[in-house]
C-alpha cells in the first residue's frame, strides 16, 4: 500500500528550511508485509538528494556568473 503524505505541523523548529521544503512536498510512504509484521519504506534520501542537487546547481550558477564578471573586469 502506498500513502502520500503532506507535512502540515508538528515540527519543533518552524523557521527551519527543511521544514518549509517538506511542507511543499508530497512524501511517498510504502507500507508492506503481514499485519503482524508490517514494514515501511520512506524514501527521504531521494527527496533530500533532489533538493541538494538543486541547491548545488544554484551555487555553481552563481559562482560561474561571478567568475565571468571577474574575468571581464580583469580583461578590460
Amino acid at each position: 500500500m502506498n500513502l502520500y503524505l503532506k507535512v502540515k505541523t508538528g515540527w519543533s523548529s518552524k523557521d527551519s528550511i527543511v521544514f518549509h521544503k517538506l511542507q511543499a512536498m508530497t512524501i511517498s510512504l510504502h507500507i508492506y508485509g503481514n499485519w503482524n509484521t508490517l514494514k515501511y519504506q520512506l524514501n527521504i534520501q531521494k527527496i533530500f538528494y533532489n533538493e541538494l542537487e538543486i541547491q548545488a546547481q544554484e551555487i555553481l550558477r552563481k559562482l560561474l556568473k561571478k567568475k565571468k564578471i571577474i574575468k571581464t573586469y580583469i580583461l578590460n
